[in-house]
């Protein structure tokens, strides 16, 4: 009931700032979705909070799609969206269907609607300020989870509160937003550069390999295109340097981590990895049970626990979203969604004959590889908060391709 009232309480917040001010739109959704992603273990999952949370975000996001987006230039997502909505009735729960696919859905939308809202200056200032309060606020609720014993994280000496995979993402995305605020902004640099490396120091106690690797491409873009290429090894060594502090300063808590991860540091398990193992045990479901409907428009969206029954012994659902879609949807869903990513692909192409900056092409870049690449190992869908936080930012950059923001 307290979380409840709570979120009613953020949602009537949030209409009142918009209700001020416009411009706040943006980091006011993110942060009420930042909070629901740090209460989530409080309340039981698949509740109707959650329900509730996603309704909002798209019924917001949506009416304010048609006011921003161009048909020309996002004509592909309009059909994704439009053809996800066809499968959902067919599915065998529609209503977690439903509930699960909205938050990507609905993030994917706020690209054009990011586009036309920093279009304003002002806007474009409070989203890079807005870069600041979410460098705070992660490593603050790590801290805070590890203070008063909630969450987890694979051993326990160590919480991450109830950031899962997908959660941990967004910290890779506040460390590239950051180093790009550093690079092009009059922000602070000394505080930036303190909550790079503390957000960085978090990622790696928290071993989430999808994540830390993650972190790894981004930059590995972003040095690379700024020509900076003998920095990429400076980075590493910085990197290894780090992971020696930690094991020095923070040495209980990283030898229980590793020994508690010790599985990833084998290089034979790998073989027996369950994101690696679902491709293949899809491939074989496909043909011991095909038939072009199956194929075409897919098994059941959202619901592959039945799958994973099947193939693992215990209700996994499928991690990797291309196979997610291909599974729910089918061929033709996949085929949509990798059209969309393509001709997101052309789009931003397009605008790079505008850019004169090069930290806001290779940022683009850093930001567009990231989401295909999170999207292989999966949770992307299901996860607004680090979607949302991709596109808007991306928007913002590609908006403004040829100047520097001056705070």
């Amino acid at each position: 009931m307290a979380f409840a009232l709570i979120l009613i309480g953020l949602i009537i917040l949030f209409f009142f700032i918009i209700a001020i001010n416009i411009n706040y739109l943006l980091p006011a959704l993110i942060l009420i979705n930042i909070f629901v992603d740090f209460s989530s273990g409080f309340v039981l999952q698949g509740n109707y909070f959650g329900t509730i949370r996603h309704i909002f975000n798209f019924v917001i996001i949506f009416s304010l799609a048609f006011q921003s987006i161009s048909i020309k230039n996002f004509q592909v997502l309009y059909y994704f969206i439009f053809y996800i909505f066809l499968v959902i009735p067919f599915s065998s729960d529609p209503l977690n269907s439903l509930i699960d696919m909205l938050p990507f859905l609905s993030a994917l939308l706020l690209l054009p609607i990011s586009m036309k809202i920093s279009a304003n200056k002002n806007n474009q200032k409070i989203l890079v300020k807005f870069v600041g309060v979410l460098l705070l606020i992660y490593p603050i609720y790590i801290l805070s989870a590890n203070i008063f014993n909630f969450g987890g994280s694979y051993s326990d000496k160590f919480s991450a509160g109830f950031l899962v995979t997908s959660g941990i993402y967004s910290v890779v995305i506040n460390i590239v937003l950051a180093y790009y605020i550093l690079k092009t902004t009059n922000f602070n640099k000394i505080f930036i550069s303190i909550f790079i490396v503390i957000n960085t120091i978090v990622l790696i106690i928290n071993l989430r390999r999808t994540a830390i690797l993650g972190l790894f491409i981004a930059f590995f873009i972003l040095l690379y295109n700024e020509k900076k290429r003998k920095y990429i090894f400076v980075a590493v060594a910085l990197f290894i340097i780090t992971i020696f502090s930690i094991s020095y300063f923070f040495e209980d808590v990283f030898v229980a981590q590793i020994n508690a991860r010790q599985r990833i540091l084998e290089t034979n398990s790998y073989q027996e990895e369950g994101r690696f193992l679902e491709f293949f045990y899809l491939i074989d479901h496909v043909n011991r049970t095909f038939s072009y409907s199956n194929y075409l428009f897919g098994y059941d969206l959202m619901n592959t626990t039945d799958f994973g029954k099947l193939y693992f012994r215990y209700p996994r659902s499928i991690h990797s979203d291309y196979l997610n879609i291909f599974y729910g949807s089918g061929f033709v869903g996949l085929l949509l969604l990798l059209s969309y990513i393509r001709s997101l692909h052309k789009f931003i192409s397009n605008k790079f004959g505008q850019f004169n900056i090069v930290i806001n092409k290779s940022t683009v870049k850093a930001l567009f590889v990231l989401f295909v690449y999170f999207m292989m190992p999966g949770r992307l869908i299901g996860n607004f908060t680090t979607v949302a936080l991709i596109f808007i930012y991306l928007g913002m950059i590609l908006n403004n391709p040829k100047i520097l923001i001056k705070n």
